[in-house]
């Protein structure tokens, strides 16, 4: 799972670029970037529990 956070954050960078949003600070990008990788993270953890589960 680590793995795909890490791939969550590396794609999103890229689209942020692919898109043509301005050039963030860097410490935004990088807030953006690791928000959204929480999020992908928590995500496949709940998917997971419901798998579990059944």
């Amino acid at each position: 799972m680590l793995t795909g956070s890490l791939l969550a954050q590396q794609m999103i960078s890229a689209w942020l670029r692919l898109k043509g949003y301005p050039n963030f600070c860097p410490e935004l990008e990088k807030g953006i970037c690791q928000y959204l990788a929480h999020r992908w993270l928590e995500t496949w953890s709940i998917l997971i529990l419901i798998h579990l589960e059944n």
